[in-house]
């Protein structure tokens, strides 16, 4: 995936960060390193905490302990005045219209795994879309164009179709991945140094990598071959 040019079964790492890719390693240290292949929508009531949790027997006592009056000592009178009276359902037309939309809104997720180092919710990352060409610096302006800072604000396990929220995700791990949307469309390598955040004073291309790269070389002498094989012989 690192050199796909080469032929090798085996080749020696010549860094820190392909010493964490090879071993997969899940230390604090380790660069941070995760592939997201896809970006998938799901519904905001689909995600945890949107969905309603069936009640408990406790749960449907407390709340009838809630919905129910409480009596006073000082008479009926006192009884009528601590009844709180509620506003029919529906006499705000337009705010139930906005959380019924907001609710049918949509979420984008990254579908990703992790090769190396822990990913943690709060952590700012580095995505590298497919075009960024490692042969220049990271600062370079056509690399700038393909490479965004964004914050994990989710992470999640897929159990089949549910998605159960974790603090963190270890290498290895397949998981989906919130706070992409609107700067990864397709697919992107997620990077980041073995802290919560990026820090100051280090060189970018210790820790960065782009998994996904087009390997122009390769493809360019793939096609100069079937151009070869096309044109007849004079």
């Amino acid at each position: 995936m690192l050199y796909p040019e080469l032929q090798e079964v085996t080749i020696a790492p010549k860094d820190k960060l392909e010493e964490d890719l090879y071993a997969g390693k899940a230390e604090i240290d380790s660069c941070i390193t995760a592939y997201v292949s896809k970006m998938f929508a799901v519904s905001k009531k689909d995600l945890p905490g949107k969905k309603e949790q069936p009640l408990t027997t406790d749960g449907m006592k407390a709340k009838a302990r809630a919905v129910l009056p409480k009596k006073q000592e000082n008479g009926p009178e006192n009884q009528l005045a601590s009844i709180e009276i509620q506003s029919p359902k529906g006499e705000s037309p337009v705010l139930e219209e906005l959380e019924e939309a907001d609710e049918a809104s949509e979420v984008v997720l990254g579908f990703a795994r992790l090769y190396s180092g822990i990913l943690r919710v709060g952590s700012i990352v580095h995505a590298l879309l497919p075009k960024y060409d490692p042969t220049l610096e990271p600062t370079h302006p056509y690399n700038q164009k393909y490479i965004v800072s964004a914050t994990v604000e989710g992470l999640y396990i897929m159990m089949g179709r549910e998605l159960n929220p974790v603090d963190f995700v270890r290498a290895g791990n397949i998981f989906a991945i919130k706070g992409l949307g609107g700067k990864v469309y397709r697919s992107a390598t997620v990077c980041a140094q073995g802290k919560r955040d990026v820090q100051d004073g280090v060189d970018p291309k210790s820790w960065l990598v782009n998994l996904g790269a087009v390997n122009r070389t390769v493809s360019r002498g793939f096609f100069h071959m079937l151009i070869e094989d096309i044109e007849p012989d004079i």
